[in-house]
C-alpha cells in the first residue's frame, strides 16, 4: 500500500494482478490498473508527476497515468454496506464488505504509459528516485537493481544502469533523499 502524497489516493498492488487506486476520503474505488501478467508487489504514486509505477512478478515495472481528480465513483454509505451484508458481523467483516471485490467493479481503468523489460526474473519492488524526477529504481529475484528513465512524454522507460553485485535476490530499493 502506498499513499499519494498531495491526493488522498490509496494505490494497492495485488496478487490478482491489479493495481487499484482508492480515494480513501470518499471510501471509494477510483480506477484500476490492468496489463500486468503476475501478481503485482508494488505500487507507487510519484510525489510531483502525474503518474505511477507498479512492479510485477512478469518480470516489469510499469508507468500509468493518474487518474485525473475528480473521477472517483459516487461515494457508498455507511447504510449501504450495512444493508448489502447485513449477515455479516464483527469489524473485520465490515471492513471487507466495505473494500470488497464488488467495489469499484466497474471502475475506470488507467492509462498505461511504458513497460520496463531489463529484469529477467520477479520484479519485487520498485522506489522513483527522489533526486530526479524522470528516473526510478526496480529490485529483483535475478540479483539486480536496475536505475530507469524515462521521458518526457512517459512514453518510454529505459535502463540506465544495472547494479550486479547483489548476493541474493533483492527485495527492496531506497534511493538516498535529494
Amino acid at each position: 500500500v502506498a499513499f499519494h502524497a498531495t491526493r488522498p489516493l490509496r494505490f494497492v498492488a495485488s496478487d490478482d494482478l491489479l493495481v487499484r487506486i482508492f480515494d480513501w476520503q470518499q471510501r471509494t474505488q477510483v480506477a484500476v490498473a490492468r496489463g500486468h501478467d503476475h501478481y503485482v508487489m508494488r505500487a507507487v504514486p510519484h510525489r510531483t508527476l502525474p503518474i505511477f509505477a507498479s512492479a510485477s512478478l512478469d518480470n516489469t515495472v510499469r508507468l500509468w497515468r493518474l487518474p485525473v481528480e475528480g473521477d472517483a465513483a459516487e461515494p457508498r454509505t455507511t447504510d449501504d454496506a450495512d444493508n448489502e451484508n447485513a449477515e455479516t458481523r464483527g469489524w473485520l467483516s465490515g471492513c471487507c464488505r466495505w473494500w470488497g471485490p464488488e467495489v469499484g467493479e466497474d471502475a475506470d481503468s488507467v492509462e498505461h504509459l511504458a513497460t520496463g523489460l531489463r529484469h529477467k526474473n520477479d520484479v519485487n519492488y520498485v522506489e522513483f528516485d527522489s533526486g530526479c524526477d524522470h528516473q526510478l529504481y526496480t529490485a529483483s529475484d535475478d540479483r539486480t537493481v536496475v536505475l530507469w528513465q524515462f521521458d518526457e512524454t512517459f512514453a518510454r522507460l529505459s535502463a540506465l544502469r544495472v547494479i550486479q553485485q547483489c548476493g541474493h535476490n533483492v527485495w527492496f530499493v531506497m534511493p538516498l533523499p535529494a
